[in-house]
């Protein structure tokens, strides 16, 4: 199994699909609904990256990726995976301690590409 990724995303639909995604890559892929499962999840998993909407219903806005930092013992990764669009959203997200910004709808390839490259990975290409 490859590097260990935590979605964190109230809509099960955006958790499957990004799911099925990674992991047809090679990814161990972790779910949660809301923030207090993620923080939950990372008390005993140790994923390098957490892919997390920044919608949650139990988090204010930005303040997630601060709440999953503090919960997790190893050094974690936070991106915005979001439906909200536009710069000025990605420099608040930025401003709030987000290490990157995934936007949706998903794009399979782009999800990917995105991943590995947060994660410092290679990609080799299936053939």
């Amino acid at each position: 199994m490859g590097e260990c990724v935590l979605i964190v995303d109230d809509q099960a639909t955006h958790r499957l699909f990004a799911r099925i995604v990674l992991e047809a890559e090679g990814y161990e892929v972790l779910e949660a609904g809301d923030a207090r499962s993620a923080e939950r999840v990372l008390l005993v998993s140790r994923p390098r990256l957490a892919l997390v909407d920044i919608d949650l219903p139990d988090a204010c806005d930005f303040e997630v990726a601060e709440r999953l930092r503090r919960a997790s013992c190893a050094e974690l990764r936070v991106v915005a995976f979001t439906a909200h669009e536009g710069a000025p959203m990605r420099e608040r997200a930025r401003a709030a301690g987000f290490d990157g910004y995934i936007s949706k709808p998903i794009d399979s390839r782009a999800l990917v590409a995105r991943v590995a490259s947060y994660l410092g990975v290679t990609q080799e290409k299936k053939g």
